[in-house]
């Protein structure tokens, strides 16, 4: 799967993809505008998510899907579905690693650190961390 973390002020991301016992290599961070936004579960559903926001046709389902939104508004989670939630906490964290994640930054690391200690317990988590700011 993957590691998101996000607080006000940028998104991170690793660049592990699984797929049948398969691991391959990608950026999994998207800029639309003003917006930054990332998906974790089953890429083709969050490709088309991302082609959503952009303007697209609404996805078929969202099941096995969850993203994350930043925006100069604040953090937006969608969860197989395409109601956000405007979150109130100021950072957040989706896919496998996302409790590693989030404890880091309980613990006063920000996204980056956050994804790169998640690397370091999840499996399915690994590789370059991307970061894209506001």
């Amino acid at each position: 799967m993957t590691t998101i973390a996000v607080n006000r002020e940028m998104m991170a991301a690793d660049r592990k993809y699984s797929h049948n016992e398969t691991m391959f290599y990608g950026k999994k961070l998207e800029r639309h505008g003003d917006i930054i936004i990332s998906t974790a579960g089953t890429a083709d559903i969050g490709t088309d998510f991302i082609e959503w926001l952009k303007g697209g046709d609404e996805p078929e389902t969202l099941d096995d899907m969850d993203a994350i939104v930043l925006t100069p508004q604040g953090i937006f989670v969608y969860a197989e579905t395409i109601i956000p939630v405007q979150l109130e906490q100021d950072f957040y964290a989706i896919g496998s690693g996302a409790h590693a994640a989030l404890g880091a930054m309980f613990c006063g690391k920000n996204p980056v650190e956050a994804v790169e200690i998640a690397a370091k317990i999840d499996p399915y988590t690994g590789g370059v961390v991307d970061v894209e700011y506001l």
